[in-house]
């Protein structure tokens, strides 16, 4: 079940920003694709290497209580990670058990305040998230062997393959296991990050909005 978590002081305006930028956002959705992002060392020429396919189209979500069960896998490596590149850097497979969007456009409900949204605007305040996903990783990078929970979260602002009107974002914050701690963020810088409404057939129903 989606817990509740209080959001940190100061992201009222980034909230507003949202509501207003993606108000037209799908509640379920399939999300495909990937590329680069920048490394979390912050050198120029250092990139982290990420892909995702899952969705969360499942009929069986409860859009009332935010919980959005969701099918799928991450894949992510960032070669040059502080802490973690003497090593051979940060490296997991992940396997997505939820996705919850972050902005509805319907009056009375949103998951803003999802457990997987709030880590995701707690961790990057000035990030602008549509999609945050909870994540059950191993990682494959036998220097640090274990599994542990993360969050990815991700905004791609427009339908389909190569949508151009805006950048792709991703996030990535990872809670426990061995990377636990390790945080990026950043645009993809070669590829992109498709959303793609589910099919009416197997979307669940929305929920009747609250009085």
């Amino acid at each position: 079940m989606t817990k509740r978590v209080g959001l940190r002081a100061g992201t009222s305006f980034f909230l507003c920003v949202l509501m207003a930028l993606f108000s037209g956002c799908a509640l379920q959705v399939k999300l495909t694709g990937g590329g680069k992002i920048p490394s979390q060392d912050g050198v120029a020429t250092d990139n982290a290497v990420f892909n995702v396919s899952g969705d969360n189209c499942g009929t069986t979500a409860n859009l009332e209580a935010c919980e959005f069960p969701a099918a799928g896998h991450v894949n992510y490596k960032d070669p040059t990670a502080t802490t973690y590149a003497a090593n051979g850097g940060v490296a997991f497979h992940g396997d997505i058990s939820e996705i919850d969007p972050c902005v509805s456009d319907l009056p009375s409900f949103s998951c803003l305040e999802s457990e997987a949204c709030a880590a995701c605007f707690n961790e990057f305040p000035e990030f602008i998230v549509g999609y945050a996903s909870a994540v059950s990783y191993t990682s494959t990078n036998t220097d640090f062997a274990g599994s542990g929970n993360a969050y990815v979260c991700l905004i791609s602002p427009g339908q389909g393959p190569n949508n151009a009107s805006a950048e792709d974002l991703v996030g990535i914050v990872v809670t426990s296991g061995p990377y636990g701690g390790y945080t990026n963020e950043g645009a993809i810088l070669h590829g992109n990050i498709n959303s793609i409404n589910c099919p009416a057939s197997q979307a669940a129903p929305l929920p009747t909005p609250l009085p």
